[in-house]
């Protein structure tokens, strides 16, 4: 049995400062995952409620098609930073950049929010 990484990060309201403090400090949230998802079947509004909903982050701030999150990782209390960007350019994609003190954490956090707004989420 697997279970998913968000169940293990609880949203925690910070400031922006406290984010931009957060992430250039040196050697605690150092393991990056990033891409870029389509969205199939959802907008690009909809994707952004999905992160706060399926990655237990809450929002930290939006604006300029950028939406910044933040979430405790429960086991030992680390931060989850989350990044996403709407291009611009093209309806129904958003990049998504997760930093965490884990590569697997990351990259399972991605995972989730790649497969919740992907084709097969409907």
């Amino acid at each position: 049995m697997q279970i998913d990484w968000s169940v293990l990060v609880q949203a925690e309201e910070i400031s922006i400062d406290q984010m931009s403090t957060i992430i250039s400090g040196l050697g605690k949230v150092t393991k990056l995952a990033s891409k870029w998802i389509d969205l199939p079947n959802h907008s690009v509004a909809e994707a952004l409620r999905l992160v706060t909903a399926c990655l237990n982050v809450s929002l930290v701030e939006a604006k300029n098609y950028t939406a910044t999150y933040y979430g405790k990782f429960v086991v030992d209390e680390s931060d989850v930073c989350i990044l996403v960007k709407a291009d611009k350019g093209k309806d129904g994609r958003i990049s998504v950049a997760i930093k965490s003190n884990s590569q697997a954490l990351s990259d399972g956090l991605l995972e989730e929010l790649e497969y919740m707004c992907g084709e097969d989420s409907v």
